[in-house]
């Protein structure tokens, strides 16, 4: 979360699981990526989603706590012997859920595609650096 001086500090926050309707809101967005690159291709993304889609594990946290701006955007875990899962802050959420992929997401120049895409990546295995830059745009 943002703590108003210019540091960070990082909280641990409740998630609500998505529905059905919204999981399958957010793996048709998906489907509508384009970019990417020749390792992270747009296909391969949103069969993640389709994956997690399915296993029920994809989740919304809020845009606040404890009264501060949470930083991120959005949080994609894999191994660690957990199941994989994807959780989107609410403002990125309702941006995926409804289709509005050039919605801008907090004040750092990315858009509700350019989370997808980059989340979508990470259920690869990828890790940062590897999926920072990589282009990700949208099908109308």
């Amino acid at each position: 979360m943002n703590c108003g001086d210019g540091t960070t500090s990082k909280k641990f926050v409740w998630a609500r699981r998505a529905s059905y309707t919204e999981s399958a809101a957010v793996v048709h967005s998906a489907s509508r990526l384009t970019g990417g690159d020749s390792t992270y291709t747009p296909s391969l993304v949103h069969t993640g989603y389709q994956i997690l889609a399915a296993a029920k594990s994809i989740y919304v946290f809020p845009m606040k706590a404890d009264g501060y701006p949470i930083a991120q955007g959005a949080r994609t875990e894999t191994g660690g012997g957990k199941p994989p899962y994807t959780a989107f802050r609410e403002d990125a959420f309702r941006a995926i859920v409804s289709g509005n992929l050039g919605a801008s997401i907090g004040n750092v120049g990315f858009n509700a595609a350019d989370i997808l895409g980059h989340e979508g990546a990470h259920l690869w295995g990828s890790q940062h650096p590897q999926t920072y830059g990589i282009p990700w745009g949208f099908q109308p």
